[in-house]
């Protein structure tokens, strides 16, 4: 089955409890008074895929952070764990959702808690991979970002010589 045959899903993980000592985690955090991350990176799923599929995957203990974002007139659809158990649960339990109701599904996770500066390159990036062919159901496909600057809080992702991931 090609790419152009498969719906696209979104994962967004907004499940991770942030940096330790600090109440609200940084993707729930309003910006300069406006939205927060949270609520910019559901707009730019929302501009990827229809709503009904994105899932959101939240954490329990941050129900008072996150109820409010995603309530509403708009309410989005929240998978909510327990507690947190590392990225690998968050995106294991709404896959699981979504492999139930579309087993064929292209799957893009987004962590809430990143920083985008350029909306459009990432909207770009996020469209072309949705359509790329040669990708399989099989398969991870991985985008990365170039960053501007360092982030002390995440180590470099390298690609091995084998993986046929490069610039």
């Amino acid at each position: 089955m090609t790419n152009k045959h498969r719906a696209v899903w979104v994962i967004v993980l907004a499940d991770g409890d942030g940096a330790e000592g600090v109440s609200t985690p940084r993707q729930y955090r309003l910006l300069n008074g406006g939205p927060s991350q949270l609520q910019k990176l559901l707009q730019r799923a929302a501009n990827l895929v229809p709503r009904e599929r994105i899932v959101v995957v939240v954490n329990r203990a941050h129900r008072r952070c996150w109820e409010a974002q995603l309530s509403g007139s708009n309410s989005w659809g929240a998978v909510v764990q327990p507690e947190h158990r590392g990225t690998g649960f968050s995106v294991l339990l709404p896959l699981l959702v979504i492999a139930r109701v579309d087993p064929t599904a292209m799957v893009v996770v987004l962590p809430a808690d990143q920083f985008a500066q350029d909306d459009d390159v990432l909207a770009v990036a996020l469209r072309h991979a949705a359509v790329m062919e040669g990708t399989d159901c099989d398969r991870l496909t991985m985008l990365c970002t170039s960053a501007t600057a360092p982030d002390p809080g995440l180590g470099p992702l390298k690609p091995t010589a084998d993986s046929g991931v490069g610039p």
